[in-house]
């Protein structure tokens, strides 16, 4: 008797896609944190620190690539490795205390590919892990806010600078992002202990301005960043998805590549 085709949601695949192009752009727009860090903290020349980050984000995006289309289960382990050791450079890169909550808000990014790999290696949990990655990024962005992270009042000063030509007082930042802080973390909650559609909605929505904001504030490297946030936006629109199945038909959001002979 054969076993049924393994299926992976197109959402999962299409966020991980662009996250993968994020990293990429980045790495060779901006440099990337890996590469920072082994200059900082080995004897490596500032070319081969540069460059190993390129080397890595495109080992990364071949291996995912040429796994995927030769139905290899492993592919998901590079980008998940390589999201893993970004997320460790930025961490020991900064002494701030903010960003020592680094790996909480890059759960969605981290969590997203093991998902996958989950699925293809037919192991349930895979929409447990997503959902206490997302809680879990949501919380940590919540009280990064709640700490008046500095590059988050920037943001909301140059945001409304943007947008109605006045700029936010700093102490006016601090209110607004107490307020911002105190919502992403109830969102989280909610998101763990009664997830429903209507919350994973709005955490899509608020998901994709905040990650609009990047390119506002950044410029174009602003666009990789926006890309590295995808899974932001985009896992919790597909678990809203998953909540509404036996609502509701989104026919293409539930389309899944299978497959066959694992």
């Amino acid at each position: 008797m054969n076993e049924s085709p393994i299926r992976v949601p197109f959402l999962l695949y299409f966020s991980l896609f662009l996250q993968l192009v994020g990293q990429l752009l980045y790495a060779f727009s901006n440099g990337g944190p890996i590469g920072s860090l082994l200059f900082l903290e080995t004897s490596a020349s500032d070319n081969f620190s540069y460059y190993s980050d390129h080397f890595l984000v495109i080992f990364c995006l071949s291996f995912a690539l040429f796994g995927h289309f030769l139905k290899k289960i492993s592919w998901p382990l590079a980008p998940f490795l390589y999201s893993f050791f970004f997320s460790t450079s930025i961490f020991f890169l900064h002494s701030s205390f903010a960003y020592s909550f680094v790996f909480i808000c890059h759960g969605a990014r981290i969590a997203l590919p093991l998902a996958i790999f989950f699925i293809l290696k037919k192991k349930k949990g895979h929409d447990i892990i997503l959902k206490i990655a997302l809680a879990l990024t949501f919380i940590g962005h919540g009280s990064e806010a709640i700490m008046s992270h500095p590059q988050f009042i920037d943001y909301l000063i140059n945001t409304s600078l943007e947008l109605i030509h006045f700029p936010l007082s700093e102490e006016s930042s601090r209110s607004i992002l107490f307020f911002i802080g105190m919502s992403d973390i109830v969102l989280g909650i909610i998101c763990l202990m009664a997830p429903n559609s209507k919350c994973y909605f709005i955490m899509a929505f608020w998901g994709g301005i905040t990650s609009l904001l990047r390119v506002l504030y950044h410029g174009d490297i602003g666009y990789s960043m926006f890309l590295m946030r995808s899974s932001h936006f985009l896992i919790p629109f597909y678990l809203a998805n998953v909540e509404n199945k036996k609502k509701t038909s989104l026919p293409f959001f539930q389309k899944v590549y299978p497959y066959e002979n694992i």
